[in-house]
């Protein structure tokens, strides 16, 4: 069973460039295989990765908007955030 969660990113919001993290103490369970996809407002995908350190870091966007970012974890469930590039 997989459920959506609420994930917190911060510091949100950011100015075009700028670093966020997603703030969440993930198990070992969780990040194995864990994916991050960032998209825009219209659900394209911008990126995707798989993390390697923690807290996750997002950086890269330069577009001021707002973007939705998923992380589908190694166990399945789903955690959603917001940010807001001004």
């Amino acid at each position: 069973n997989s459920f959506i969660i609420p994930m917190v990113v911060a510091p949100n919001p950011i100015r075009g460039g700028e670093v966020t993290y997603l703030v969440k103490e993930w198990t070992d369970e969780e990040k194995a295989g864990m994916t991050v996809e960032v998209l825009n407002s219209v659900d394209q995908r911008l990126m995707m990765f798989k993390p390697n350190s923690y807290p996750i870091s997002i950086d890269g966007i330069y577009t001021a908007g707002v973007y939705h970012i998923r992380v589908i974890s190694g166990t399945g469930d789903v955690y959603l955030g917001k940010l807001i590039v001004e």
